[in-house]
């Protein structure tokens, strides 16, 4: 399987194409990819500085964006069902100096620019990958323009934090002939299309629904 950064970049073709077929974003957004590489470089450049509201202690405060913030945003929303719609206007907005949407999308994720999700890591660590992916991982991440977005959390405590043992090896394949519907959202890049055929392989009973245009 492919790490996660490549299904990220694989989305946004997949949305360029869909920008494309729309009259009335296409005629404010001639490419979205491009667009994309472009905020992207900006942020990289010259970080954004937004005023949002602490989520502990409700109190203003000065957080400031650059190309990582934009990623992560894209990471935890470019697939939700409910913002999809929302992305070009995100990019196209930034790219004319209107920064409205992207407060609002940094006041919904900027818990994560306060606090690491310790379950999140525990699972990682735990199930985590083996050393071969691990290093294709990080080998795209390096040339990735979301560079390690997905994969940070884990990067930057795995080396400190306490390891826990499964009950069974991740890595092992589960077979069964239990009947199982697995439903994906072809616009799902989190657990993408490719992943459940790959878990299949094993499933000897399943059948597998793909929805159209739906999100993780």
């Amino acid at each position: 399987m492919k790490p996660f950064t490549s299904y990220l970049e694989e989305y946004v073709e997949k949305l360029a194409l869909m920008v494309a077929q729309d009259t009335a974003l296409s005629a404010k957004i001639r490419d979205f990819k491009s667009l994309v590489i472009q905020v992207m470089n900006k942020l990289e450049e010259n970080p954004a500085t937004f005023s949002v509201k602490n989520p502990l202690n409700k109190e203003d405060m000065t957080l400031k964006i650059g190309a990582f913030g934009l990623a992560l945003i894209l990471r935890l929303d470019i697939d939700d069902s409910n913002d999809i719609p929302a992305i070009p206007r995100l990019f196209y907005t930034i790219a004319q100096g209107d920064y409205s949407m992207s407060t609002w999308f940094a006041q919904k994720r900027m818990v994560f620019g306060l606090a690491l999700p310790g379950n999140g890591i525990n699972q990682q660590l735990a199930s985590g990958a083996i050393k071969a992916r691990r290093t294709k991982i990080e080998a795209e991440a390096a040339k990735s323009l979301f560079g390690n977005v997905v994969n940070f959390s884990f990067s930057a405590v795995k080396d400190y934090w306490i390891e826990n043992e499964l009950s069974f090896d991740p890595t092992e394949a589960i077979i069964t002939d239990i009947p199982t519907l697995f439903i994906t959202g072809t616009l799902d890049c989190r657990t993408p299309i490719q992943q459940v055929e790959e878990t299949r392989k094993s499933y000897t009973n399943s059948k597998h629904i793909k929805v159209e245009n739906a999100g993780h």
